[in-house]
């Protein structure tokens, strides 16, 4: 009789320390929460899920024990309480219950991965130069030209403009949510998500182009560029598809 196939596992602590080579944590931002979420070091893990976030249908889909390495962290903002009949402790209850952990990969891996993979390997451009979290680019481009681009490889049906130019000399992108570094940016126009009224107003008095990419949409594919750091790992790693919590209504 045949017997069956040794599952393979880890320690938390092990899959920590690859995580800290590929993407190190001290390189986040003092207001960020990257690291462990929850979890123990000495704990062994059979199976890690990729994602933007987690929700109900991931921690019940998982098997017991599963790690989740996601972008953006459980626990952000501080907390005093643990109702479990609010976010994020409903969902931390269920991922205790199931011996469940989380590491979550921000600001650094925004920094060593994300901005720079959307800004070549999905929109195409060259990168010429990038400091923490904006990468740049100089040529020419179209006002429609551009804004057809980023509609078709964002997959977003709309966008959002503040101000137009009908030619661009440079473009300089950051995913996620990146208007606070507006004073950063030395180029024509600035790609990045979640565009305030009050961000759109001090862009236009200072004539700075600004692109809404949406947060959601220019950070999806944390999950696919951080499985392929984690192939080399003993143990299965599989993407879990974040659902944006935004919809459009056409009607």
């Amino acid at each position: 009789m045949e017997s069956a196939p040794t599952e393979h596992s880890m320690k938390l602590q092990e899959i920590y320390n690859h995580l800290d080579k590929v993407s190190p944590f001290e390189l986040q931002e003092k207001w960020d929460n990257s690291g462990l979420i929850m979890g123990e070091m000495e704990r062994e893990v059979s199976q890690i899920v990729v994602s933007l976030d987690i929700d109900f249908t991931m921690i019940e889909e998982a098997k017991e024990g599963t790690l989740f390495v996601v972008h953006h962290p459980l626990i952000f903002t501080k907390l005093t309480q643990l109702d479990f009949s609010k976010y994020p402790s409903n969902l931390m209850e269920q991922m205790i219950l199931k011996k469940q952990s989380c590491i979550a990969l921000h600001t650094n891996f925004d920094q060593t991965h994300l901005n720079k993979y959307v800004f070549e390997k999905i929109l195409g451009f060259t990168l010429e130069s990038q400091n923490a979290f904006l990468c740049i680019t100089k040529g020419a481009w179209n006002y429609k030209a551009l804004l057809s681009l980023i509609k078709e490889k964002l997959d977003l049906p709309t966008l959002k403009v503040v101000g137009k130019k009908e030619n661009i000399t440079s473009i300089a992108l950051c995913t996620g949510a990146g208007a606070s570094l507006i004073d950063e940016v030395e180029a024509d126009c600035f790609l990045t998500g979640d565009i305030k009224y009050h961000d759109a107003m001090k862009a236009m008095s200072e004539d700075l182009m600004m692109i809404d990419i949406g947060h959601y949409e220019s950070e999806k594919f944390f999950a696919e560029i951080l499985l392929e750091e984690l192939k080399v790992l003993p143990i299965l790693a599989i993407i879990a598809n974040s659902k944006n919590p935004f919809h459009t209504e056409t009607y």
